[in-house]
């Protein structure tokens, strides 16, 4: 049976979307006490090999400040962050092997908030399966930090990695908002360990069909869980899958929520039977099938979890089916799946 969604869900999408556009854009940071990576001896001519500068910059544990240049700032190793980083625009360009040495930015348990604003981070990848840990922006047991107007692109691994610090602290209180996340070989956000994750109103693609464009998936050791993550907003093209939720450590995922999302996928959303998803929210997303074989979700052991005001925008030819739910526990209302 196929439903449609009501004027409710309907208007609900379009105040969202007009909260969305009206909400106020950062631009760099009017800090007093900015450190400018410059005053440091960084030149950003796409040349020079400004790591040193750099890292000299961001060791003061003032905000740092990088200018916009004609070119780009040439680093060769992860620049671990102890504070705020801001930049009106400006590239930073790491050459990435897929080792976490060739991560760009790097978080490992603060002791502050820290915010990531108005960068360029690329990660110059241009093929290879070496490995998948250059990231973009690696956090481990880090917490309050704000990721945002950001452009992070052709990294090896993922443009953010969001896990655990030596298997006994989580990330918490990351928000990653209003960023083009785009072109990485591995997952455009990784959320591996972490509590409170806000993923909002980004611009999702990729080319590469490996794992997934938000992979829910945490490490098999012992300690790794993921809680409360919110993925909203977001605008997706991949070639796979936009969700994936696989794995766990005996937790269960608790307090998933994903809502007016809209884009192009093989599946919007898969979660295996070990993911032990549990009182999640799915409402109010759209979805194209990029494949005949594809669907909007594939489920197992899903349970107590809400699912309203979906549409699947895919054509309801013969023998296509929108959901495939095993020994699932649902709520479904007001959806617009084919062949249910």
């Amino acid at each position: 049976m196929v439903s449609w969604p009501t004027r409710r869900a309907m208007l609900a999408s379009t105040a969202l979307q007009a909260s969305i556009i009206a909400a106020p854009k950062m631009g760099f940071s009017s800090e007093s006490n900015l450190t400018d990576v410059r005053d440091h001896g960084a030149v950003g001519d796409g040349v020079t090999d400004d790591t040193e500068a750099v890292l000299r910059a961001h060791s003061t544990g003032s905000a740092v400040f990088y200018p916009r240049t004609g070119a780009f700032y040439r680093a060769t190793r992860t620049v671990p962050l102890l504070s705020n980083a801001s930049s009106n625009g400006a590239e930073i360009r790491v050459e990435q092997d897929g080792s976490w040495g060739k991560c760009i930015f790097q978080i490992v348990e603060n002791e502050k908030p820290i915010s990531i604003t108005g960068f360029v981070l690329n990660g110059e990848y241009a093929g290879g399966t070496r490995a998948e840990w250059s990231h973009g922006i690696n956090l481990q047991g880090a917490h309050n930090v704000t990721i945002e107007n950001n452009t992070l692109k052709n990294v090896y691994g993922d443009c953010v990695y969001v896990g655990s610090s030596a298997r006994s602290k989580s990330s918490r209180n990351i928000i990653i908002r209003n960023n083009k996340l785009l072109g990485p070989r591995r997952c455009n956000v990784a959320i591996v360990c972490g509590e409170d994750i806000i993923v909002r109103e980004n611009i999702i693609s990729t080319t590469i069909g490996y794992v997934a464009a938000i992979d829910l998936e945490p490490d098999n050791n012992g300690f790794d869980h993921i809680t409360n993550v919110t993925i909203i907003g977001n605008s997706f093209e991949t070639p796979k899958t936009f969700i994936s939720a696989g794995v766990n450590n005996s937790k269960p995922n608790k307090g998933l929520r994903v809502a007016y999302n809209r884009g192009r996928a093989m599946r919007f959303m898969f979660a295996a039977a070990n993911a032990l998803v549990v009182g999640a929210v799915v409402d109010d997303n759209t979805f194209s099938s990029i494949s005949v074989g594809g669907q909007m979700f594939v489920w197992s052991n899903v349970r107590d979890t809400s699912v309203k005001g979906n549409f699947d925008h895919t054509a309801c030819t013969p023998g296509y089916v929108s959901a495939k739910f095993e020994d699932c526990i649902l709520h479904l209302q007001e959806n617009r799946l084919c062949g249910m």
